[in-house]
């Protein structure tokens, strides 16, 4: 599971997370179905960090909640979605 950096959530939301890094990332691993935690995941991913993603650490599936994931008017899921991931 891709964890977001603060950086990265700040820039695209505009303010810092709730939770800090290393919290976010200790609250994810601690989920039983959670095989593995990627720190610092971009907020928005290019086509070539999925394709990266998913040869190096077997990632079969990209998912979020269900608020908008819009930044600069583009979906940040947008390559996701075109590799039908």
């Amino acid at each position: 599971v891709g964890v977001n950096s603060d950086e990265s959530v700040a820039v695209a939301k505009g303010l810092k997370p709730v939770l800090n890094d290393l919290e976010r990332q200790r609250a994810v691993a601690a989920c039983r179905f959670v095989d593995e935690i990627i720190p610092a995941s971009p907020y928005v991913m290019s086509q070539a960090y999925i394709e990266e993603l998913m040869e190096t650490h077997g990632i079969d599936f990209f998912v979020h909640g269900d608020d908008p994931c819009i930044v600069d008017g583009q979906d940040v899921y947008e390559a996701a979605k075109r590799l039908g991931k």
